[in-house]
């Protein structure tokens, strides 16, 4: 099996030979590899964003859509919509920030936190008798 694309994000990788297309994302305000060093790869195709830096480049709408639009590519898909591949990922957060909380409530009983808000007790006893 050889894999169609491979991207990376904020660094640099050597692939060797027989690699597949390389696609780097970057932001301008990258701390681990400037941009400057990522411009000199001439086996990658680069995309920089303009406001984002090493720790912010996974969440970046213009990395994101870079990387979706040459994965649908490499696969030959249609790429969906920017505005519909945004809201599964702030359906995604939205998910992650529910289970966080509640994760988080769970651990102060157990530890034997007094919890007293209603909605709060509903939860808790919901993850009680499951």
């Amino acid at each position: 099996m050889k894999p169609g694309l491979f991207i990376a994000i904020g660094s640099m990788p050597v692939l060797g030979d027989h690699a597949p297309p390389l696609l780097l994302l970057a932001g301008r305000f990258e701390e681990a590899l400037p941009p400057a060093l990522l411009k000199t790869r001439t086996d990658a195709r680069l995309v920089i964003s303009p406001w984002s830096d090493h720790l912010l480049e996974a969440f970046d709408p213009v990395l994101v859509n870079a990387a979706v639009e040459a994965a649908c590519v490499a696969v030959h898909k249609t790429p969906p919509a920017h505005p519909t591949a945004w809201r599964w990922r702030l359906i995604g957060a939205v998910l992650f920030e529910r289970n966080f909380f509640i994760r988080h409530l769970y651990n102060l009983h157990r530890n034997g936190e007094r919890i007293s808000h209603p909605e709060c007790g509903k939860i808790l006893t919901l993850l009680n008798t499951s």
